[in-house]
């Protein structure tokens, strides 16, 4: 279940990452020069992918951390 899980938020990933970039690299011209000259537009296209990976790793460490403190209260409140 939880592969399906990752699955499809990659798919959503790519997906989203892609239609970022179709806006802001396919359609330069849409946008000030400015933005054209510094680059930002290609900032802009890639980072909601940067920022959704980050988003997934951090949630996947934290529940990974729960876990394991859990899993260590339990152990040390179980009877011996």
């Amino acid at each position: 279940m939880k592969r399906i899980i990752i699955v499809v938020l990659v798919v959503i990933l790519l997906v989203g990452g892609a239609a970022a970039a179709s806006i802001f690299l396919a359609r330069a011209h849409l946008f000030p020069a400015f933005m054209r000259k510094t680059g930002m537009l290609a900032v802009l296209s890639f980072l909601p992918l940067a920022l959704l990976i980050f988003w997934m790793i951090r949630v996947r460490l934290v529940n990974a951390v729960k876990e394991r403190r859990q899993a260590r209260a339990r152990l040390v409140h179980s009877p011996a």
